[in-house]
């Protein structure tokens, strides 16, 4: 019905009218088709960032106060998983010193009376490295060569993903990103599931979506961390259902 709609209106406009119509309605279509969403938030988090910084934006001093937070819980966190591991499995103290240390960091429980250099917290590269969950869904436009892209974060946390397919209305591209060097670590939310077989789920069900009818891209992120990561620590024994995988 729509394609007769149209025949006939091509029939009843000048053929002026009509060719500056069509042109204005491929323009429209080629605009839309630049359009790329993409999720994983880990993973878009850091390609957003990225694309700022390539791009020249610098950060305000705002967001350099945010990240330097983000960054000094990060470092925190990482450290307190490191101790409580040591503990677990019985490591003992080389130092007397770490000993120390690592007690006054378990019983500290935010970052009051922990000295902090603030210039250390500058650095793209630990701008790049920053997580902090997403809440919510967040949309990031931005513009390459006159043509508009846009990233859309729709959250990394279980709860969030259920909202997902609520981004894709209307879009014909996406790419998504997946964290190929991530086969040996877990999701945060539970410390269990395995970061790139989550992935290849959230993959596979976007894929299979009969909703879906666009081209989708895979975006294997992260390609030079896995080179260096696989020279100590074997994919197959994560993933035993590679076959063709050496890891010699």
């Amino acid at each position: 019905m729509s394609g007769a709609v149209r025949t006939l209106s091509r029939c009843l406009l000048p053929p002026e009218a009509s060719a500056a119509r069509d042109a204005e309605r491929k323009a429209g279509q080629r605009r839309r088709s630049r359009d790329i969403y993409a999720g994983l938030d880990r993973e878009l988090r850091a390609v957003r960032r990225l694309m700022r910084i390539i791009r020249g934006r610098e950060f305000d001093p705002s967001a350099l106060l945010e990240f330097r937070d983000t960054i000094f819980n990060n470092i925190l966190k990482g450290s307190r998983v490191l101790v409580d591991a040591r503990d677990r499995l019985g490591v003992p103290w080389q130092y007397s010193e770490n000993e120390k240390q690592g007690m006054f960091l378990m019983a500290s429980e935010n970052k009051a009376g922990l000295p902090v250099e603030s210039a250390a917290f500058q650095l793209k590269q630990d701008i790049l490295l920053a997580r902090k969950a997403t809440k919510g869904i967040v949309d990031h436009d931005f513009v390459i060569k006159k043509i508009p892209f846009k990233m859309v974060d729709v959250g990394g946390q279980r709860s969030q993903r259920q909202k997902w397919f609520q981004c894709f209305d209307g879009i014909t591209l996406i790419l998504f990103m997946g964290p190929s060097s991530e086969y040996d670590q877990v999701l945060t939310e539970d410390r269990r599931t395995s970061r790139l077989a989550e992935s290849m789920s959230i993959f596979e069900t976007i894929v299979n979506n009969k909703l879906f009818f666009v081209s989708i891209i895979l975006f294997l992120n992260k390609m030079d961390l896995l080179v260096e990561k696989v020279k100590t620590i074997s994919i197959k024994k994560h993933f035993p259902g590679l076959p063709w995988w050496h890891s010699g």
